[in-house]
């Protein structure tokens, strides 16, 4: 093979297409090559990020271009690159695979203004932040004391009150949830992106 051919660095991590079975479009590269003249089809074997099915794939290959990522983790934030296709839409909200995280445009800017939806070959720079995990908030009441604990947790993970949680050496019992939308639940459960801050006692434990 020539220095000018297709290598294995061509190809990427993940693709933009139509789940048969879910519809999701995310998808996650596993293997792949590159073939035809100027390596312009990938022949691959994808996964579905959402239902997780596997199968073969021929996408027609353009030109990447760079865009300009800033990924906002809770209080910090880092730039980044990613390469996108040119003719690829990228709509605010959109989840994306960047190295081995998942992130959600929260903005796009666009010819110097802020959009919702563009071609990545118009886009000047995308914030984004991080949406494979976020951060819970508890307040741990411990006698007259109360304490702030926070964990990382996925974003569909569930917290139902009346569960016992571990934080670090200290084990805590939930008694109430405050969410986003205002509600204060006192029953049932909510997922953690939903989350303002949970409210726990914590556990006195005893020896035999």
């Amino acid at each position: 093979m020539s220095e000018d051919g297709p290598k294995i660095s061509d190809v990427p991590s993940g693709a933009a297409l139509d789940c048969p079975k879910c519809g999701e479009t995310m998808h996650r590269i596993l293997k792949g090559r590159v073939s035809g003249k100027k390596a312009k089809t990938l022949e691959c074997v994808v996964k579905c990020s959402e239902c997780g099915e596997v199968r073969k794939a021929t996408i027609k290959r353009e030109k990447p271009v760079t865009v300009k990522v800033i990924v906002s983790d809770e209080d910090r934030s880092k730039r980044t690159e990613l390469e996108l296709l040119p003719s690829e839409e990228i709509i605010v909200g959109d989840k994306m695979i960047l190295g081995s995280q998942e992130i959600e445009v929260s903005s796009i800017e666009s010819d110097g203004r802020r959009v919702e939806v563009a071609l990545a070959k118009e886009i000047d720079a995308l914030w984004t932040k991080r949406a494979d995990r976020v951060k819970v908030k508890f307040s741990i009441s411990k006698g007259r004391r109360t304490l702030s604990k926070e964990i990382f947790a996925q974003p569909d993970e569930e917290f139902y009150v009346g569960d016992m949680v571990e934080l670090g050496r200290m084990k805590v019992v939930i008694h109430r949830i405050r969410c986003r939308d205002n509600r204060t639940i006192r029953d049932g459960s909510a997922t953690a992106s939903s989350i303002v801050r949970i409210y726990a006692k914590g556990i006195k434990e005893t020896w035999a």
